[in-house]
Order: C-alpha cells, then structure tokens, then sequence
C-alpha cells in the first residue's frame, strides 16, 4: 500500500465519526486497525540514520538500539515517543556502528490501547568522513553543547580567529565563542539588552562585524497590538574582544537597541539582516502589511550612521508590484551588496511555493535580478564571500512535496562574479545538498575564516498542524544549534584558478 493511499485511508476513518449517520441508522463506525508496512532506511549518516515506514495510524513510536561488536541484535532499546510521521531522523549515534530499528503504532483515540510493532530492521551508520560535491568537502555536522534540548534560532560570524555563534531562546540571546578547530564552547554569555517592556521572543537573528564591532540585528511581535503591526525590527552593537588573549568580562554588554519603524501606520518591520559595506553597517528588512485578506511586503536598506546614532534613509525595492517579497539577506560581495530574498507571487499564492533571488545593490539602485531557485519553498537565505565566488545557504522543502513543510534541508548555491547568471551556466550553482537528514533544519547562516566556510543551522521535529488525531498539545521538538565546516578540493576557487 503506497503511503499516500494509507494517509487518505486514516484521514477518512477520522472524519467518518465526525459526520454522523442518517435518521434511524444504527452503522457503527469502522475499528481502525494499526498495521505497519515497508519499514526501511532511506537515508544515512556518520551521527544520524532515517527510517520510514507506511502506517494505518498517526501516532508510532520509533526503538532504537544499538547492536555492539558481533552480538546478532540490540539488547537494549531507546524508545523516541510520540512521532505523528511516516518517518523519523535519529541523531547522536556512533560513526560506523550498526542499529536495530522497530516501530510501534498506536490505536487512534486518547484511550490509548495495545500497540502493534514492526518486525526489526538493522542499519549501519556511515564512516565519519567528509561528503564531496562539485569540488567541495562537507564534514560532518556537530552539534553545540551550548542548549542541546532547545529550539533555538541560530547565526555565525567570524573575527579574529573566533567563530562567533549567536542563539536566540525565546526572549533571550546567547553569545558563544566557539573554537574552529574543535567546534568547543570558550564562553556563552547572555547579551540580551535590558529593556523596561514585556518579555517578548527574539526571532530571525543575524549578525556582521564592522568597524571591529558585533552589529546584531533581530525582531520581536509588541504584545497588546494586533496583526503584522506588532513586529518590529531592531539593531544593537556589541564590543568583542580585540585578540584571543582579551578575557570574556571585556566583552560590552548594549544598551537599548535601535528599534526601526515602518513607513506607514498599521505595517511592521521583521525578517532583516545586516552587513558591512562601503566602511558601514548597512540594515536591511521586511515591511509587511495586510489589506484585504491580502498579504503585501517591501524590502528596505538603510545606512547606519555610527556618528549620529541613527539609520540613515532608506532605500525602498519597488519592483514587481505582483511580488511579496520577504526574509531577506544582505552581503558584501565584489565591490556592491548582493541580496538574497524569498519571493511569493501574489497569483501563483495557491501553488504554495516561495523561489529564491537573487539582486545586486550599489548603494543607490537595485539590479541584475535573477531567480536562483523555483522548486518548493526556499527561504532564510545567508551568504559570503570567499575568494572570488560567492556561497550561500538556504532552507529548502523540494525534496519533500507531500510532507506539509514538516522538513527542510539545507542547500549550498555558489556563483563566480563577472559571469551570466543563467539558469544553465556550470558558473552558478544553487542546490547543492547539503544537509539532507529529513529534520526540520532552521535558518541556516554561512561565514569564513581563513580559507573554510563555517555553517550553522538548527534542527527540530516540526510539530504537525491540523492533522486529524494528532493532539492540540504536540509541541516542536527541539535539538539545539548544529555547526558544520564546508573546504574545497586543493586548487578549487583560489585566487588565480
């Protein structure tokens, strides 16, 4: 049975309760049976293995044990609960190591009752050892010990031989200094600006360095105010340590950020990120407002001016009257400011689709625009420059056109400057897979140091919506921050080749 006919078999059995039977009729509702199908591993990694299976149910659980040296099967299990999939990513496991796999499946109703379990499957994990794509070495990810358990959102920069993580928990924000050789935690510190105002969640950070300063940018959703008008954009600086040897204590705490305003009454400001260019911090966001049932949005930049203290004027996009666009990103990249940007077409709202382009910016006017992705959705979007190529990362659910956005990977783009950028040119690379473990991978961020890309994402199990039979109270599942380096094959894009 395919697992689309045994999805459309469980939604109709939930809903036949629920529609009644005619006058007089005594049909009682059908007993649905839990049965499980096609158990098997699509997917491996050095710390992670994938099983998916085919159910008549929505509520599995998913055992796990690990099977040492010669011994024939597991002898203990781990039992993850409360999985409302066809499939599930088990992280933290040992490289090269076999695992034995079953899946229990729950009757339907809060009364719970007898599971029914799989017959075992036994997997292996890969050899911990870099992937290669197109002249490029992925190593493996790891995961921070910083908030293993939370579901956080997470950016990285790099300066002066530190990479730089920065994790937003709910209300709070977490700076970390973390080694690159070893992905070891030196320090974490809380940097969240003390402000007299109800605690609200922190959302979408990013973060540069200029003038030798941290500028970090976020936004919050004002409680008491209805609708998009609640959000708002803000941007704060932080003093870093000038060397390695400079303690932790003479990092400087901010003060108030800079909170910016939309153009108009009644829209907000969200989904912004910020970057050095021409010797500044520049800021970049999203303005979004409703009319008529229907979503609108316009991207602004703007200068920061260090010696006023304040933003300078923007500069509005106002192209594509029919577009909506929105989380964008900015980066520096040959001699102008490169914008990556998710897109909605206000006619094609229905396919559900979000492409991913890509614009130049000289400090007064947009142009080269070019789609860089179609296919599913495609959004947070970070990128930088390394060498003379400009590489970029991004959440995308094309490999999975039926999961509902429950999955995300992370892609890999790259292009060269001074190049065509045609939707065939070997120049422009824009879907490398890069992670690939069926999680919810989260607003990845790229940055460089020396010659390495360092990457950050962050993994969760998405909690379902509006399936029938998963309860109300299934909440996201949170893994922590995960860091990954990406090196290139000795002679790819250095200077000269």
């Amino acid at each position: 049975m395919s697992a689309e006919r045994v999805r459309l078999c469980v939604a109709v059995a939930m809903l036949l309760p629920a529609l009644g039977t005619p006058a007089g009729a005594d049909v009682p509702a059908p007993e649905i049976v839990p049965e499980i199908f096609d158990v098997r591993s699509p997917g491996q990694g050095s710390s992670w293995i994938t099983i998916s299976w085919d159910s008549t149910v929505v509520k599995h659980d998913l055992q796990v044990g690990e099977i040492k040296g010669l011994a024939i099967k597991a002898r203990k299990f781990q039992t993850i609960p409360d999985i409302y999939a066809l499939g599930y990513t088990v992280l933290d496991l040992k490289p090269d190591t076999r695992y034995e796999f079953r899946v229990r499946a729950y009757p339907p109703g809060d009364a719970g009752g007898t599971p029914v379990t799989s017959p075992s499957i036994k997997v292996r994990t890969a050899v911990e050892e870099p992937r290669e794509f197109s002249g490029l070495l992925f190593w493996p990810q790891r995961r921070l010990s910083t908030f293993p358990t939370a579901v956080t959102q997470a950016c990285i920069e790099a300066h002066n031989g530190r990479l730089y993580v920065l994790e937003a928990i709910g209300p709070r924000l977490k700076l970390s200094s973390v080694v690159p050789e070893t992905f070891e935690i030196e320090w974490t510190r809380d940097i969240t600006p003390v402000i007299d105002e109800p605690t609200m969640p922190c959302l979408a950070p990013d973060m540069c360095v200029s003038e030798g300063k941290l500028w970090i940018t976020w936004h919050v959703g004002k409680t008491g105010v209805e609708g998009e008008a609640r959000l708002r954009q803000r941007l704060m600086r932080v003093d870093l340590p000038t060397s390695l040897e400079q303690p932790v204590d003479d990092v400087v705490l901010p003060g108030a950020p800079l909170e910016i305003g939309p153009s108009s009454p009644g829209r907000g400001t969200c989904y912004g990120s910020v970057a050095s260019h021409l010797g500044r911090p520049w800021l970049a966001w999203t303005e979004r407002w409703s009319e008529e049932g229907e979503s609108h949005s316009l991207l602004s930049l703007a200068p920061y001016d260090a010696r006023r203290g304040q933003m300078g004027r923007p500069i509005t996009w106002r192209d594509g009257e029919d577009a909506c666009p929105t989380r964008v990103s900015i980066t520096a990249f040959g001699g102008d400011m490169v914008l990556l940007y998710s897109e909605v077409d206000v006619t094609e709202r229905s396919a559900g689709g979000e492409r991913l382009v890509f614009a130049r910016f000289d400090g007064r006017r947009f142009f080269d625009v070019h789609t860089v992705r179609r296919l599913g959705r495609n959004i947070n979007p970070r990128g930088v420059q390394l060498y003379d190529r400009f590489y970029f990362v991004y959440q995308s659910d094309a490999n999975y056109p039926m999961a509902g956005g429950a999955y995300f990977d992370v892609a890999l783009g790259r292009l060269a400057p001074g190049e065509a950028l045609r939707i065939d040119s070997e120049i422009r690379v824009s879907a490398l897979p890069y992670v690939t473990d069926m999680k919810y991978n989260h607003r990845p961020d790229i940055t460089v140091l020396g010659n390495t890309l360092y990457t950050v994402c962050v993994k969760l199990d998405k909690a379902p919506a509006g399936m029938p039979g998963v309860p109300e109270t299934v909440v996201d599942r949170g893994f922590g921050t995960f860091i990954g380096k990406i090196t290139r094959r000795v002679g790819e894009g250095t200077p000269g080749s």
